[in-house]
């Protein structure tokens, strides 16, 4: 499999937990997890609540960075639960300690003194140093004192001084410190940026890439002001050669450099302007033979080199001139994703990864001759590649990671530089390229490395070079991250969700009628969220967006639970697409809108039935409404606008319903909603304004009901909401603000039902939804800002009064959802935050469930997804985040599940 394969095809991992989580009840798998509280029962009281899942903690990482081999141990920064901290590691879990609460960046190990950049809480990023101890973790030198940043950067030891470029708050400087305040000075305005790209210290002298007014060219300093200066503006003029993988041998620098004319190619110095010179044009012209990874084996300098601008890159040698700069063996690796060839030295042997047409892109290894130069081990059979990568030489052993060809691991190997000593470490399970092993550090006859798996997220590994000795080294506690869970969708009783955040991605999730949580599918971060979560003929489907250039892709999903039985079954074949689902007595209808392509209607299984007029303005086709086995909604047609269709799921029978603003010029319906086997919506014919229609789903049964407001003004009625044979809706009649109405389908039986807010404001309804014969909503009535109210036609009374005085309890949208015999919302009693609320329709029996973010933050809970013995929402909380919570009519005290290595 190759290599862009196996990136692109990283949003089909697929990860099974194996979480037995019976019922509402949890376990903790050890003694340190994690539990919330329990919270009392009152068996007076509607459902208790409780978090079903932490879902992010199964997926927690401490970010493990700029892993440094000091005195025998490692030195990393991780975050644990309050932030980035300085750690430092001997490879068991008790040695694994703190050092220091520290931010560190760029670290340098410098005659037994590790210097690094740090910050202690703040912004203010200096110069510091360490000898492993807490005591011994100090700063050097406020370079820039005050609240200003030197941001000491591209550490670079040599002679047993330290260089570094910082700034002093106006310019970038080169500076020199020995480890003391007094000994940290400046060396040199150099006006520019200095950059770490294999150093070179020969016979007192360092060399360096920087850039001054002649760009990024190659400098040196013997560490005083007059002794720091360009060696040769190699690409004449503001241009830049850009010096890197610098290397001494024998006495001279040899480095990669490009003068302008010939390439990137092999250049030599002496450290005088003369004395440095083009090696030789590999390939000739312009082009570059991009040299790489310039290193010494025996006295001599090896790098590879694409001399045919193929983007194959093979081993070549030099010993500086332009007779004796010669091809070793020409190998098939190409540039791969973004990643440089390695060529990494071993006691007796370099080590890169080379290719032939037989067996794919493998480890190599060479003796520097040709007839030494060859496969190691051909690990994936064939030719299929395992890529091998992070190459990194720990005593005279080899040690790389590799692609798996199936997908689903990361692998650890070593090599003794024969094929029966090329053995496989360690394999674990990840869910996205974040988790991939990385990071391989030597540390004295040991190999520290970064690994991800779906239990502990990346942490900091280590291996002896067996595989019983190759292990995590410990699970730092991990910052709550919130999971965020949304789109949940029931389907034959089992709870379907996606979560997820911007590190791991998005996943899609379960919850059967066992209680046990579940992992489907995961995808990479740069996918997007699986949206339209739609139940239909018993399965779910989906859709998913990955990024395309400027815009995005979609795939239409179906999952059946099983991490097998979820895969894409249909590609939308053009850019920023606006698809919706919508599922009529077994047959799944899909709206689309396509740039250029207008609007579109589908069945899923037999393809496209209708496309629509695309208007100027983005409007798809909406409000899909089921009444009686046909499908009704709102769309644009060319001559006709935007009016009432309908279809039966086949292309003939797919037809306008009636052109209510005729010529062209659109009604618009909105909101359509079934009552007593009539479809009712808002529309505007043109004569009338927006009113209240209703439809039998044929042209002459599609009628205005009343003209609410007379004349061309609109009653603009809204949030429709059908109870007792009657639909109730907000409208204004022009005389009083909008208010709540009743409608019984006749204009005589369409009625006010209550001035709540007298006079031209209104009280606004908002919400309105039908549970327990009665009808619940929010309402203004002037006085108590907005609250809840309850109505059956007859009596409309505020519930009541939760955020006393004039401030309101609820929002726009409180996600008014009715479960058993009560309604639950999200309100804030000007107490709590915005917290959870039940309400069985009486003033005793409307209180706050659960203060789920404790004292006055909000958890903000909702929306509210209900099955038949629960109901579902999301909530956020001071210790795990935005998570998934339930409510369980059993009355159960319920603890959260989490999951501790």
């Amino acid at each position: 499999m190759s290599y862009k394969t196996f990136l692109n095809w990283l949003v089909s991992l697929v990860i099974i937990l194996g979480i037995a989580q019976g019922g509402w009840s949890s376990t903790s798998t050890d003694a340190s997890s994690q539990s919330a509280p329990a919270y009392p029962v009152d068996s007076n009281k509607p459902p208790a609540i409780s978090l079903v899942k932490d879902i992010n903690s199964t997926v927690r990482t401490s970010y493990p960075d700029r892993l440094t081999s000091f005195k025998g141990e490692l030195f990393f920064k991780a975050m644990d639960s309050e932030r980035y901290k300085f750690w430092k590691s001997d490879g068991t879990y008790s040695g694994t300690v703190v050092v220091k609460d520290l931010s560190i960046f760029d670290t340098a190990v410098v005659s037994g003194t590790l210097f690094m950049r740090a910050s202690a809480g703040n912004s203010d990023y200096e110069l510091w140093k360490s000898d492993g101890t807490p005591e011994g973790t100090v700063l050097v030198k406020d370079i820039c004192p005050g609240s200003c940043s030197s941001v000491p950067m591209g550490f670079i030891g040599g002679g047993g001084t330290l260089f570094f470029s910082a700034t002093d708050g106006t310019a970038s400087q080169l500076w020199k410190s020995d480890g003391t305040a007094d000994g940290t000075q400046l060396v040199k305005n150099v006006s520019a940026s200095i950059y770490q790209r294999n150093l070179s210290y020969i016979d007192g002298v360092l060399y360096f890439e920087a850039s001054d007014d002649n760009g990024y060219e190659l400098w040196k300093s013997d560490g005083t002001e007059a002794g720091t200066v360009l060696v040769k503006d190699i690409n004449p003029g503001s241009g830049s050669s850009y010096p890197d993988y610098l290397v001494g041998v024998n006495g001279e620098l040899f480095f990669s450099a490009d003068d302008g004319a010939h390439g990137k190619e092999l250049w030599k110095s002496d450290g005088t302007e003369s004395g440095t010179v083009l090696v030789k044009d590999i390939t000739v012209g312009v082009n570059s033979s991009r040299s790489y990874n310039l290193v010494v084996l025996k006295n001599a300098l090896f790098f590879m080199a694409d001399q045919d601008r193929n983007g194959r890159f093979s081993l070549w040698k030099s010993n500086g001139t332009p007779e004796e700069t010669v091809l070793i063996k020409k190998t098939d690796t190409g540039y791969i994703s973004g990643l440089q060839p390695e060529l990494v030295v071993g006691q007796d042997f370099l080590y890169f990864m080379g290719s032939d047409l037989v067996n794919g892109a493998e480890l190599w290894k060479s003796d520097g001759t040709p007839e030494g130069t060859g496969l190691v081990k051909d690990v994936y059979p064939g030719r299929d590649s395992s890529h091998p990568y992070h190459l990194t030489n720990v005593d005279g052993i080899l040690f790389f990671t590799s692609s798996s060809a199936d997908l689903f691991t990361s692998q650890l190997w070593k090599s003794d530089g024969t094929s029966e000593g090329t053995i496989l470490l360690k394999q674990t399970y990840w869910h996205s390229a974040n988790y991939y092993m990385s990071d391989l550090t030597a540390v004295n006859n040991r190999l520290f490395f970064t690994a991800g798996d779906s239990e502990s997220g990346k942490e900091v590994w280590v291996s002896d070079g067996t595989p019983e000795g190759t292990h995590l080294t410990k699970d730092i506690p991990p910052v709550t991250q919130n999971s965020s869970p949304w789109g949940l969708s029931d389907v034959n009783e089992t709870l379907f969700f996606t979560a997820g955040n911007s590190v791991y991605g998005s996943n899609l999730w379960k919850r059967g009628a066992g209680g046990n949580i579940e992992l489907i599918s995961s995808f990479d971060s740069h996918f997007g969220w699986p949206f339209g979560l739609t139940s239909a003929n018993g399965f779910l489907y989906f859709f998913l967006s990955y990024s395309a250039g400027h815009g995005y892709f979609l795939d239409l999903w179906k999952s059946d639970g099983t991490p097998a039985g979820t895969h894409p079954i249909y590609y939308i074949n053009c850019l920023n697409p606006k698809p919706s689902l919508f599922e009529v007595n077994d047959i799944l209808f899909s709206t689309n809108y396509c740039e250029g392509q207008g609007f579109s209607l589908w069945v899923v299984g037999t393809g496209l039935i209708k496309t629509f007029y695309q208007p100027p303005v983005e409007d798809d086709p909406k409000y899909l409404t089921n009444l009686d086995g046909i499908l009704f909604l709102s769309a644009w047609a060319t001559d006709t606008g935007k009016e009432l269709w309908k279809s039966d799921g086949a292309s003939a029978g797919t037809v306008l319903v009636k052109d209510i603003f005729p010529g062209g010029l659109s009604a618009s319906p909105a909101g359509l909603t079934i009552v007593n086997g009539s479809l009712y919506f808002s529309a505007d014919d043109g004569v009338h304004g927006r009113e209240m229609w209703k439809s039998d789903g044929t042209s002459e049964g599609t009628v205005l009901i009343k003209d609410i407001c007379p004349g061309t003004c609109s009653s603009d009625p809204g949030g429709f909401a059908g109870l007792n044979g009657k639909i109730f809706f907000s409208a204004s009649d022009g005389l009083v603000g909008a208010e709540l109405w009743e409608s019984d389908g006749t204009p005589e039986g369409t009625t006010l039902v209550e001035d709540i807010n007298p006079g031209e404001n209104g009280s606004n309804p908002l919400e309105l939804i039908a549970h327990s014969g009665w009808l619940f909503f929010s309402a203004d009535d002037g006085i108590s800002g907005r609250e809840l109210w309850k109505s059956d036609g007859a009596v409309t009374e505020q519930v009541k009064d939760i955020n006393p005085g004039s401030a309101s309890s609820m929002s726009a949208n409180s996600y008014l959802t009715g479960f058993k015999d009560n309604v639950f919302f999200a309100a804030d009693d000007g107490i709590s935050g915005t917290e959870l609320w039940v309400s069985d329709g009486t003033t005793v029996g409307t209180y706050l469930l659960e203060d789920i973010f404790a004292g006055s933050d909000s958890s903000s809970p909702g929306p509210f997804t209900a099955s038949s013995e629960s109901l579902y929402f999301s909530a956020c909380d001071e210790v795990y985040g935005r998570e998934l919570y339930g409510i369980d009519v059993t009355f159960k005290v319920h603890l959260p599940l989490i999951l501790v290595q």
